[in-house]
């Protein structure tokens, strides 16, 4: 591969600087025109991997404290479109109790289906603390932070490139789609899912589940136990959040206003009892 003038691949690393290791190599081809696609791909493999050494947490597991306190969502794929026309499950979990609050098709993985779901799940439930999320453009635009916003809800977003920090709905979302898979492999068609599948599989992990072990109680048991948000309980957690915000002053600096969200969020949860 011929390598272009040490220069040109610092103004390359500059501008990661700036913008951040999510960049991808169009845009990269975008404003380095003169450069190689391979050298460009290389130089941003490089960048990440250091990014991500340098950026790395540790790695923490995490109990729940308090049902119906903070949420965790996300998008999967099924094998193959279901109905013949969802191409995506959008999967919501509350993280104390296991509950899986929601494992709908949905047509594409977009803010538009996660707004609307969110919204109903809010309408029907109340709304938690705190939602966990990736940093996709279907959980971070679109009416999806207006919806937060107006609810008061939290957004935790996880680390760039760092699927494990939502490692909870992760597992959820694997559960119910061997659960799904299992009941469209009983209907007699393995690997074909329908609605009725997912709807079915939603409602097994409910009731037989036990992620607390073999003698503690089922998700919706221990949903159906948990305590509602009190308007001072949120407005305390929210103080709470900004006061550890206002802390991090020597953050700043160095720090991206999500990652001051992201530690901030953690510190009033620690602090408010909701993490041990």
């Amino acid at each position: 591969m011929v390598r272009s003038p040490r220069e040109q691949r610092n103004e390359v690393i500059h501008f990661l600087d700036e913008f951040g290791p999510q960049i991808g190599v169009p845009t990269l081809r975008e404003c380095f025109p003169a450069m190689c696609r391979a050298e460009l791909d290389d130089l941003l493999k490089r960048y990440r991997r250091v990014w991500r050494e340098q950026n790395r947490e540790p790695l923490r597991i995490l109990h729940w404290l308090v049902p119906g306190r903070v949420w965790a969502i996300d998008y999967a794929e099924p094998p193959a479109p279901i109905d013949g026309h969802h191409s995506y499950l959008l999967a919501v979990r509350d993280l104390a109790t296991g509950m899986p609050l929601l494992w709908r098709p949905v047509e594409a993985a977009t803010a538009t289906h996660a707004a609307d779901a969110l919204a109903g799940l809010f309408a029907e439930h109340g709304p938690p603390l705190v939602l966990k999320s990736d940093n996709g453009g279907h959980f971070t635009g679109g009416a999806v932070p207006t919806l937060l916003a107006a609810h008061q809800v939290e957004h935790l977003l996880s680390p760039p490139y760092w699927p494990r920090y939502n490692g909870s709905v992760e597992a959820g979302i694997h559960a119910l789609k061997d659960r799904t898979a299992a009941r469209a492999a009983r209907a007699g068609h393995p690997g074909d899912w329908t609605w009725d599948n997912a709807a079915g599989a939603l409602c097994e992990a409910a009731d037989l589940a036990r992620p607390h072990g073999p003698n503690g109680p089922s998700p919706a048991a221990f949903w159906q136990a948990r305590t509602p948000i009190r308007a001072d309980e949120r407005t305390e957690f929210l103080a709470a959040v900004e006061q550890q915000i206002a802390c991090e002053t020597t953050a700043k600096e160095v720090w991206s206003e999500r990652e001051m969200a992201r530690a901030a969020i953690r510190l009033a949860l620690e602090e408010r009892g909701y993490l041990p």
